[in-house]
Order: structure tokens, then sequence, then C-alpha cells
């Protein structure tokens, strides 16, 4: 709390921005400021920068009760995300609610080792397995225009929000509601996938951010292997000569995931990791 700032009316935003800080300390909300700013920048329509040139700025009664209100869900540990409505992912703001996993930073990493990989390959199609919210096929669109882009996904609720992502930030993608390769009769030259990975015995592990608001669908996969043990086989015969996997790992999942590939028969393997240093990124070349 900032010192010698008597909280109480008039609310301004430094005041409520105080208050709000020292409500989410006492709920043990981690990173409570920065959850208070992002909320009150949504509330107010003004970039978070923002808030600092108008720490006198008065709130008005609709402003309090509105921010009131997002502060009565991130006390039930809702995600910030879900609450605002977006998440920013590569150069672009996804919108997201409990359809579908928050993309996270770590992901991006996936984004970076395909880049890589792609740029001495003649890739004219591209598959993204497990799309959620579309980030990782929009972002791969956005990078390489020339290539056409499908991207699959269990739940019909998250193609649709995939779906509104692409149209809203001006990215052609196909979205097709398929279990993996399911209903697809194509090859394609990369094949993506950040699958569930989580073991169920995990769970407890989980914050209840994550476990009481986002879907389970997403996250969890009996041992951690399961989806991996389905998905990289096929991925292999979906794949064209010289095609590339990747596929997201849980940071200690490297070498068994690396096993599987092998066994499905992929050569050139490689795991990425982080900039949190952990094992993130499982990639390989079918021959």
């Amino acid at each position: 709390m900032t010192e010698n700032t008597p909280l109480g009316p008039p609310w301004t935003v430094l005041k409520i921005l105080d208050w709000t800080t020292q409500f989410f300390e006492k709920q043990n909300i981690d990173g409570a400021r920065l959850d208070a700013e992002l909320l009150l920048a949504d509330t107010l329509k003004m970039e978070r920068v923002m808030l600092y040139a108008n720490f006198d700025r008065p709130m008005g009664e609709d402003e309090l009760a509105n921010y009131k209100g997002a502060i009565k869900r991130r006390s039930a540990k809702e995600p910030v995300a879900y609450i605002v409505g977006s998440r920013g992912f590569w150069n672009f703001d996804f919108k997201v609610d409990s359809r579908v996993l928050i993309p996270r930073p770590d992901t991006e990493r996936l984004i970076e080792v395909v880049l890589e990989r792609a740029e001495n390959m003649d890739a004219k199609k591209i598959l993204d397995i497990g799309t959620g919210s579309g980030a990782i096929a929009v972002t791969l669109k956005s990078e390489l225009q020339n290539v056409a882009v499908t991207a699959t996904d269990i739940c019909e609720d998250a193609l649709e929000l995939a779906s509104e992502n692409a149209t809203s930030l001006g990215f052609a993608v196909e979205f097709i509601h398929s279990d993996l390769f399911q209903n697809l009769d194509q090859t394609y030259d990369i094949i993506v996938s950040n699958p569930p990975y989580i073991a169920q015995a995990d769970k407890k592990m989980l914050s209840k951010d994550v476990l009481d608001h986002e879907p389970h669908l997403a996250l969890f996969a009996e041992d951690g292997l399961s989806i991996y043990k389905r998905l990289i086989p096929r991925a292999f015969e979906k794949l064209n000569p010289g095609g590339l996997l990747a596929v997201e790992i849980g940071y200690d999942q490297g070498e068994k995931v690396l096993d599987i590939c092998k066994s499905a028969g992929f050569s050139d393997l490689e795991i990425a990791k982080d900039y949190g240093g952990n094992e993130r990124v499982v990639s390989g070349i079918k021959k």
C-alpha cells in the first residue's frame, strides 16, 4: 500500500489500487498488485501504464461497481484472463473464456521451434491439433502467411472461439471438429500440438485458478503421456516425407516423449527448453 494514502471515499485510482492490492494479498493471490492494475485498466478501458498518469482521477459509481464485480470474481480465484476476456500471446490479444485453456508464454517457445526448423522447408500445409483458443494456429499463419493452416479440436465450443479469434485478427485458418486425426483425410508438412499432458495424479499440484476454472479436457491425460501415445504415431503417418512434428511437453516428460517419437520413426529429434530452463518442446522429422 502506498505510504501516507488514507483509504476511503472519495475513491481515486490510486486509493482503489492500494485497497485492492491489500485485499488480494489477504486472499493469498500471487501478483496482487499486477492483478489489481490489470482489472482496473480493463474497467476504465485504458492501457495499464496510463493508470500511473491518472492516480488522482476519481472513480465514478458505475466504474466502482464494475470494478468491485471484477474483484469478487478474482477473489474466487477466477483467472484474470477470463475476467478481462483476453490474453496476450505473441503479437496478439486472443479472446479467452472458460471454453479454452489460457495461452501461456511457454507455448511461444513451441512457435519459435516450428519457425526455426521450418526455415529450410518448403512447407505448404500446417496442422494444429487441439487448437483451443486458436493461438498457435493463428500465430503460425501470421508468420507463414503463404502456408495453409488447419486446426482441430475435440471440443466444438473451443473451435467456435478459435474461429472468432482468427476472424477478428484477420487470418484465414480452417477449423475442423476432430478427435486428433479422426476427421482428416489429408497429409501435412508440419504438425504441431500442445496437447493435454498433466497426469490425473498431479491434479493436487495445480492452483485453484487452474483447477477450478480452466477446462479439464485441455489439461489432463491419464498418466500424462496417453495423448502423445495416440498422437505421435498417427502424426508420422499424416506427415509428408521431410515433414516436421513439434509438440509441447511437461517439464519432466522430455525423454519419455522422445522415446515415443523414436518408436514412431521420427529422426533428427530435439528437445528445446523454455526461458525458465524447463524442457518444453520435442520436435522431429519424418525422413
